[in-house]
């Protein structure tokens, strides 16, 4: 069951009002307090936690992608995430088997499409541990960076490095 985001943002107001929870300088709650909520029953309607969730750093999406870590083949997964990157889904692009996963451009944008993203992030895990990239990981991030510039121009576009 999903929500209309006038829905969220009452729930929201709400739960600020309250002072239940700090928000961030972008007016997001911080994921530990969206767990408490969560866990408390505070933010019972399905859904509405998750647009809750600001992914703002690199660490940040990292801990949201951080289930990957215990797979045992490797997965593409794509966080989407609105115009105050609060995070709208997660969602997985790909499966692959013990040291690749294969990933088109046209795979990554649809769900962005969808869901009317305004940004995404982009990551898959290496279930040998080792973060270095491989060639194909690097030709596929070109891949993708080159079909994100032909639809957005080079705004934002952030490789491996």
């Amino acid at each position: 069951m999903s929500y209309d985001q006038e829905t969220v943002q009452k729930v929201i107001d709400t739960v600020v009002a309250a002072n239940a929870v700090d928000v961030d300088r972008n007016g997001a709650f911080p994921r530990e307090s969206i767990d408490a909520l969560a866990g408390a029953g505070v933010l019972a309607v399905a859904g509405i936690a998750t647009a809750l969730i600001a992914v703002n750093s690199a660490e940040e999406a990292a801990r949201e992608m951080a289930d990957m870590v215990a797979l045992d083949r490797e997965q593409f997964r794509v966080l989407l995430l609105n115009t105050k990157h609060l995070l709208l889904g997660s969602e997985v692009i790909g499966l692959g088997g013990l040291d690749q996963v294969a990933v088109h451009p046209r795979e990554v944008f649809k769900p962005a499409i969808r869901k009317s993203a305004a940004a995404v992030i982009l990551g898959h895990n290496h279930p040998s541990g080792d973060p270095t990239p491989s060639p194909a990981d690097v030709e596929a991030t070109a891949r993708v960076e080159q079909a994100a510039r032909a639809a957005e121009g080079d705004r934002d576009v952030v490789g491996h490095d």
